[in-house]
C-alpha cells in the first residue's frame, strides 16, 4: 500500500492576509475616527474621499532592493521568483522560478514550476538538503480537469500546510518509491489531477512550514506596502513626451506611442496615471535601464484595468532593473500586453495576467491569478527568472540634510581621543578621529546612522552613545531634516591592578591607658595604611603605640583635657559647631516667642511701646 501523509490535520485558516493584529493603540485609533465619522457627513467618510484630499507626503528611500528588502534579518521574499500573500491560481503555463502563496493554491490547467536552469537563491528550510520551489501556508485547491498536473522541475522540494486538502506520497501503490506527488485527500498516488515532483522528498515533511522567524507573509508585505507607498512619493525624473521631447498632455490619447529618458548614475522615477498607462501603445527609452541607472515607473491610481504598452527596446537584459510600482492600486487586471520587462510590484493588490505574453521579473502581490482557464495561446504564458536585482533610492523633494558631529572623550591613562576611528553608518557613511573634519559638523541626509568606534589601545572600557539634537537608542541615532546632532562616547581606564593590593589597613589603634606624669611625651597616633584601593589587602604599615601607665597622663598617652586617640578631631569639632548654632538659634526663637506672647497680654504696652 502506498505510504501517505498529512490526513486529518486541518490548519486553522486564518482571515484575509495582511490583517494586522488588532491592538490597544489600534483600538484607540479606531475610536478616534469613530467619533470623527459622527461629525462628518457620510458622504465625505468613503476610503476615496479620504485618500483623494490627504496626498502622500514626500519620504526619502535610502538605497534599497525592494523586493529583497530585510524583514527580521532575511530577505522579505526568502528568494521565491513569485511571492503573493494571499490566494494563487495558476491557468497559465509555468514559472522558471520558485512560487510561494501565503494563502491556498488552485491550479485550473498544467503547470511547471521551477522550469529552466535551476532557480538561485531558493529558501532550504531547516533540516533539509533541498531547496523549496512550491510553498503554500493554506492547502490545494484541484482542478476539475482530470488531466491537469503540476509539476515542481529541477529537483525542488514542495511545502503544503493545510493537510486536509490533499495526501502525500513517496511511494506508489505497490510499494516501490517514487518522487513526492500530491493528490486530493482519500485518493492515491496514481490519481489524477495531482502535482508531483522530480526527486524523493520524505511524504512525512510535506506539511512542514517555516517558523515565522524564516518566512513571515504578514511582516515582508507590511514592509512592502510602506515601501510602495514611499517609492511612490520619488521625485519624478523623466516625463513622458513625444518624438521632438514635448511632454505629452494628460489624458492621452489611445494608441499614443510616447518617449521616456533614462539618465545613467541615478533611479530613474516615471510616474504615470493609470489610464494614461492603459492608452499608450508603444513606449520608447533613451537610454537604457541598468545597475547603476534603475527604472521605477509609479502607476497612481487605486484601480489599473487594461493592457500595458509595447516596450520597444527593453529585452529580459533590462528586466532585472525595472520596477512596475502600484501604490494604491487594490486591483491589477492586465488584460493586453506585449512581454513586460521588469518587475511587478503591487502588495495591495489582487493582480490578474490574462494576457499570453510573459512577464520578465518577480511578481510580489496581495492574491495573483496568472491566465485564464482556456486553451493555450500561441505563445507559452510564463514567468521568467529575471528577479530585480539593484537597489532604488530617492530623495524627497523638501529633504533638508542635517548636520552630523562625532566626538571622542577619553577618561584616565595615556590615550589620545585621536587614538580611535569614530563612524556613522547610514544613509551615507562619516568616518574619522574626533576633532577631524571627516566628523565635524558633516552634511548627511536624513535617517538611520549606526554608531560605532574602532580602533585604539586596550585597557579602556567604551561607554554608550549619547547624543544632543536628536534621538538615540542602542547606538543608532536618527537625523531629521535641519538637524544639528553631536553624538560622543567616553571611554574610560581601567585600573591597574599590577601595583599590588587592595585596602590599606585601617587606622592604628591608640596607646594603653597612661600612667601618671604630664612630662612624658604623647605616643603618636596610628599611622595609616598604605596599600592601593583595589581589592582586599593586607594590614596598614602603621600601627598604634602601646605605652606603660605613666603618672599624670590621661589614658591614651594624652597630655590634655582631650585623650590621643588617633581619631580625627574633626567631625567632633563640626559637631561642637553644630550644637552651638543650634542653640544659639534656639534660644532667639524663644525669645522671639515671648516678646510676642508679651504684646499679646499688654496692649496698652504694646502701643506705648
Amino acid at each position: 500500500m502506498a505510504r501517505r501523509a498529512g490526513r486529518g490535520r486541518r490548519r486553522r485558516r486564518r482571515g484575509r492576509p495582511g490583517g494586522p493584529a488588532v491592538t490597544a493603540r489600534a483600538r484607540s485609533r479606531a475610536a478616534l475616527l469613530g467619533v470623527t465619522a459622527l461629525l462628518v457627513p457620510a458622504a465625505l467618510v468613503t476610503p476615496v474621499a479620504l485618500f483623494a484630499t490627504v496626498p502622500a507626503a514626500a519620504a526619502d528611500v535610502p538605497p534599497v532592493n525592494p523586493v529583497t528588502v530585510p524583514v527580521d534579518g532575511h530577505p522579505a521574499n526568502q528568494g521565491f521568483l513569485v511571492f503573493v500573500e494571499g490566494d494563487v491560481e495558476l491557468a497559465a503555463d509555468e514559472a522558471e522560478g520558485t512560487l510561494a502563496a501565503g494563502g491556498d493554491l488552485a491550479f485550473e490547467t498544467s503547470y511547471n514550476i521551477g522550469a529552466g536552469n535551476p532557480p538561485a537563491n531558493a529558501l532550504t528550510l531547516p533540516g533539509e538538503s533541498r531547496p523549496t520551489f512550491l510553498y503554500v501556508d493554506g492547502g490545494i485547491r484541484f482542478p476539475s480537469e482530470q488531466s491537469a498536473v503540476l509539476r515542481v522541475l529541477n529537483g525542488g522540494y514542495a511545502h503544503v500546510g493545510d493537510t486536509a486538502t490533499y495526501d502525500a506520497f513517496d511511494t506508489d501503490q505497490n510499494g516501490a518509491t517514487i518522487d513526492y506527488r500530491l493528490a486530493p485527500e482519500g485518493t492515491t498516488a496514481e490519481t489524477f489531477p495531482r502535482i508531483e515532483g522530480t526527486t524523493r522528498q520524505p511524504a512525512s515533511s510535506v506539511p512542514t512550514t517555516a517558523d515565522p522567524s524564516v518566512l513571515d507573509f504578514a511582516s515582508s508585505f507590511a514592509r512592502y506596502r510602506s515601501l510602495s507607498a514611499d517609492l511612490g512619493t520619488c521625485p519624478v525624473t523623466t516625463v513622458l513626451h513625444d518624438a521632438a521631447g514635448a511632454p505629452l498632455p494628460t489624458p492621452i490619447a489611445p494608441g499614443t506611442a510616447a518617449y521616456a529618458d533614462v539618465q545613467p548614475g541615478v533611479t530613474n522615477v516615471l510616474t504615470v496615471d493609470a489610464e494614461d498607462l492603459d492608452a499608450l501603445d508603444l513606449l520608447t527609452f533613451d537610454g537604457l535601464p541598468g545597475p547603476g541607472s534603475p527604472l521605477v515607473v509609479n502607476v497612481t491610481g487605486t484601480t489599473f484595468d487594461g493592457s500595458v504598452p509595447n516596450l520597444a527596446n527593453l529585452t529580459n537584459a533590462h528586466a532585472p532593473f525595472v520596477l512596475w510600482n502600484f501604490p494604491d492600486a487594490t486591483t491589477v487586471h492586465v488584460t493586453g500586453a506585449d512581454v513586460l520587462e521588469g518587475t511587478i510590484y503591487a502588495p495591495r493588490a489582487d493582480l490578474r495576467w490574462d494576457v499570453t505574453q510573459n512577464v520578465e521579473g518577480n511578481v510580489v502581490a496581495a492574491s495573483f491569478t496568472h491566465g485564464v482557464a482556456i486553451a493555450a495561446g500561441p505563445v507559452p504564458r510564463e514567468i521568467h527568472g529575471f528577479p530585480f536585482s539593484t537597489t532604488v533610492s530617492c530623495l524627497s523633494t523638501d529633504a533638508v540634510e542635517g548636520d552630523l558631529t562625532l566626538v571622542k572623550q577619553v577618561v584616565g591613562g595615556d590615550a589620545d581621543p585621536g587614538d580611535w576611528t569614530l563612524t556613522a553608518s547610514g544613509p551615507t557613511t562619516v568616518s574619522g578621529t574626533s576633532g577631524s573634519d571627516a566628523v565635524t559638523g558633516r552634511p548627511v541626509p536624513p535617517g538611520d546612522y549606526t554608531l560605532t568606534e574602532s580602533g585604539g589601545p586596550d585597557g579602556y572600557e567604551a561607554g554608550d552613545w549619547t547624543c544632543t539634537g536628536a534621538p538615540v537608542t542602542d547606538g543608532a541615532v536618527t537625523v531629521a531634516d535641519d538637524d544639528d546632532v553631536v553624538c560622543t562616547i567616553v571611554n574610560t581606564a581601567l585600573p591597574d591592578d599590577s601595583n599590588g593590593g587592595g585596602d590599606g589597613g585601617g587606622n592604628g589603634g591608640g596607646g594603653g591607658n597612661g600612667g601618671g606624669g604630664s612630662d612624658v611625651p604623647t605616643p603618636d597616633p596610628g599611622g595609616t595604611g598604605t596599600g592601593n584601593q583595589g581589592g582586599d589587602g593586607g594590614p596598614g604599615t602603621g600601627g598604634g603605640v602601646d605605652t606603660a601607665p605613666v603618672a599624670g597622663v590621661e589614658p591614651g598617652g594624652g597630655t590634655g583635657s582631650l585623650a590621643a586617640t588617633g581619631a580625627d578631631p574633626l567631625p567632633l569639632a563640626l559637631l561642637a559647631l553644630g550644637l552651638l548654632v543650634t542653640g544659639g538659634t534656639t534660644a532667639l526663637v524663644r525669645h522671639r516667642v515671648r516678646s510676642v506672647t508679651q504684646q499679646e497680654r499688654d496692649p496698652a504696652t504694646s502701643r506705648r511701646t
